[in-house]
């Protein structure tokens, strides 16, 4: 699962409960930040999401860039910019 953790809208506390409710454990949780370009800023808990959600027993991975292919819009992916050019 991809859980893109942005400032303010889905970073709590609470968020982090209902996320460790409902995910199966069989599943690796993926802490992928945000490109950058778009209207939300990426949450500063990554790290420590990672650390939580490893200690309730959740398989999760923190991931502190994003893969440069991806961040230059190739394979199909563009980014918030290139979306709003497109629109």
């Amino acid at each position: 699962m991809n859980y893109l953790l942005m400032d303010g809208v889905n970073d709590s506390d609470d968020d982090m409960e209902a996320l460790i409710e409902s995910v199966d454990p069989r599943w690796v949780v993926k802490l992928n930040p945000l490109i950058g370009d778009g209207p939300y800023k990426a949450s500063s808990r990554r790290e420590e999401w990672g650390r939580k959600l490893a200690l309730s027993g959740v398989n999760a991975a923190v991931f502190n860039s994003v893969g440069s292919k991806i961040g230059n819009g190739l394979y199909g992916h563009l980014t918030h910019a290139q979306n709003n050019r497109i629109a």
